[in-house]
């Protein structure tokens, strides 16, 4: 089957650059070969050529990706301003004697990875990205004024041991519809005569491209607001009147088409609500838009736990820390799974229709982390119809091309020395991306190694806490049965209510259990608030250590076990808080009707935890559905 998913010639789209960086791309456009120039001229020896004496680095007998072919047993050099000075094959190419070079037969050199969809919130995941090879990111919503100081750093060379950022700042977005439920308010439309100054205002705080939300819950079986479709169009419109392309964020296969119908250049997001239909592959032939598909994100929803073999793989599983490992294993908690074989289906039509495809991770949603996904989205391509070349290309030269970084994104003379070796060809196995051998931004190497040894690190602080012995009074198990006519705890510092301090309230009280009134259960009643969207929660929390939220080793113990009730039917979930996990707790979510009913929670397998070493909290309660709620539990222990 051949697919086109990957446009390698065409229709180059453009993007608008501050003026400072404008000029610095024409400056060094203007002293250096053409970037198109296909294979630069043989080195001679330093001794009879000074030029020599600007030269680097050298890769040798090296198989190189080049961004869109393969060219088998190549040098690449390296000038000392991180650009590809010279390639071409090794046979052919002496390098200067004094050189220093790095001679790797059987690995292959790819250009920098470029992830075509994140969420940059702190510059230190931008370092996470360039350690596992992603040396660009295309942030899709982050506060403007981070985004300036990231890109000052960018613009004075200061970010060489991170990934650099163009972004779209803040989205376009209706009141109350997605990208408000994050704790921070940024402007929304209610109408399109307000689009000409929405997106001037972007501009002047330094937007690269305008994002789009044109969403309304639908595709998850949610409800929210969202843009109407006039908004939407207007908003489209008056990106492109300022030379900026137009990403829309869609949920659904109805909102893509719409989308699409009124001019965005691309879509974030693969839909999972259906099938593909014919209409889907219409509405891209012969459009020349792009996919951000974010496949990496939409499997940590579907199939929380495919990602555990990343999280564990024995090259790039040494990188990341037992937080980091916990949580690509979990996946995206939701209440119901959509279809993973839909999106795969979406984004195989999708390239078959010749939209381009863009790999993307959504990074650092649930189940996905900065750099490391990307190594699962390649896999996903793949599994979705591209070759491993298309994949890689889809990493690499397409956003390049698509949104106008004319420095980056292909191996090339006058490029920039953004670089990944890794052992083995992924052109025939995609899973090879994933052993790096080392990583280059303008021609300097990423240290790594400092990386690995603060990782290493914080996984000695996890066993060492799987050594320590278990809390006073905890030797049973049992936590708490309420017999005692109390609201108290075997161990630990017993119950407390727990919300989101954004307006959402919790009450704890006794009540009797069954005619038996000497019975007692646990009441857990409130109201979650809708302010704060989906982070909205409230219910009672249960610390196992006299110290709150203080760690405990409880890895004896491999259930958690309890009786739930609730007089009207809801979904209640239930949170494990473990020093490994960091600040995201491992969620499962209970079923609670009428009628008593035991309750067994696996440890491994509901929360995707490897053992309970570092316990800090135990919650039970509503999470990100707003209204008032109440229920009861009962005989809660470990086992």
């Amino acid at each position: 089957m051949s697919l086109t998913s990957v446009p390698l010639s065409g229709k180059v789209r453009g993007m608008f650059r501050p003026p400072a960086l404008a000029l610095l791309l024409a400056t060094l456009s203007s002293c250096r070969p053409a970037p198109d120039t296909p294979v630069a001229t043989p080195a001679t020896p330093p001794d009879q050529s000074p030029a020599s004496q600007a030269f680097a680095f050298a890769f040798v007998d090296v198989d190189v990706f080049d961004g869109r072919e393969v060219l088998r047993k190549h040098t690449v050099i390296l000038d000392k301003q991180g650009q590809i000075a010279q390639i071409g094959p090794s046979a052919n190419m002496p390098v200067p004697q004094q050189l220093p070079q790095l001679r790797r037969p059987g690995a292959m050199l790819l250009p920098g990875l470029i992830d075509a969809h994140t969420h940059v919130q702190i510059g230190q995941q931008l370092r996470q990205a360039a350690v596992f090879g992603v040396t660009t990111e295309l942030d899709m919503f982050t506060q403007p004024s981070l985004l300036a100081r990231l890109k000052r750093q960018q613009a004075k060379g200061k970010a060489t041991d991170r990934a650099d950022i163009f972004s779209a700042g803040i989205l376009a977005t209706a009141p109350g519809g997605h990208g408000t439920e994050y704790g921070f308010e940024i402007p929304t439309l209610t109408a399109a005569d307000q689009a000409k100054e929405f997106v001037q205002a972007r501009i002047f705080e330094g937007s690269d491209y305008i994002k789009i939300v044109f969403d309304d819950g639908s595709g998850y079986g949610m409800q929210r607001p969202t843009l109407d479709e006039s908004t939407l169009r207007a908003v489209i419109e008056q990106a492109h009147q300022h030379q900026r392309l137009a990403v829309v964020h869609i949920g659904s296969q109805a909102q893509a088409l719409v989308a699409l119908a009124n001019g965005a250049d691309g879509l974030a997001h693969i839909f999972m609500d259906s099938p593909p239909t014919p209409q889907w592959s219409q509405a891209l032939q012969g459009r020349n838009a792009f996919i951000t598909d974010t496949l990496a994100v939409s499997v940590a929803m579907c199939d929380p736990q495919r990602h555990r073999d990343l999280a564990h793989d024995p090259t790039l599983g040494a990188y990341l820390t037992p937080v980091e490992q916990s949580g690509l294993s979990r996946g995206f908690p939701a209440a119901t799974r959509p279809d993973c074989a839909y999106a795969f289906q979406a984004v195989q039509a999708a390239a078959e229709a010749g939209a381009t495809i863009l790999a993307s991770t959504d990074a650092p949603n649930p189940g996905t982390l900065h750099g490391a996904s990307m190594h699962a989205e390649l896999e996903h391509l793949v599994h979705a119809g591209l070759t491993p070349a298309q994949a890689l290309a889809a990493a690499t030269s397409a956003p390049a091309q698509v949104f106008g970084l004319n420095d980056r994104g292909s191996i090339a003379v006058a490029k920039r020395g953004d670089l990944v070796l890794v052992e083995g060809d992924p052109t025939t196995d995609i899973r090879a991306t994933r052993r790096i051998i080392g990583v280059w931004k303008q021609g300097r190497e990423v240290d790594r190694k400092t990386y690995l040894e603060r990782v290493t690190q914080a996984h000695q602080l996890v066993e060492k806490l799987a050594q320590r012995p278990p809390p006073p009074g905890s030797d049973n198990g049992h936590i708490a049965d309420f017999e005692a006519g109390t609201i108290a705890a075997n161990f630990g510092t017993g119950w407390q209510t727990s919300t989101d301090g954004q307006g959402s309230t919790a009450e704890l009280k006794l009540v009797s259990r069954g005619a038996k009134r000497s019975k007692h259960a646990l009441h857990i009643s409130g109201e979650v608030s809708a302010k704060a969207g989906a982070r909205a929660w409230a219910g009672a929390t249960f610390l196992p250590s006299l110290t709150p939220m203080h760690p405990e080793n409880l890895s004896g113990f491999r259930q958690l076990r309890f009786a739930i009730r609730s007089r009207q039917p809801r979904t209640v979930a239930v949170m494990l808080f473990d020093r490994k996990l960091g600040a995201m707790p491992a969620t499962a979510t209970v079923k609670a009707d009428r009628a008593w009913k035991e309750v067994t929670l696996e440890v491994s397998e509901d929360f995707a935890l490897d053992s309970m070493s570092g316990l800090q909290a135990v919650f039970f309660g509503i999470s990100g559905l707003a209204g008032p709620f109440a229920f009861e539990i009962d005989n809660i222990r470990f086992e």
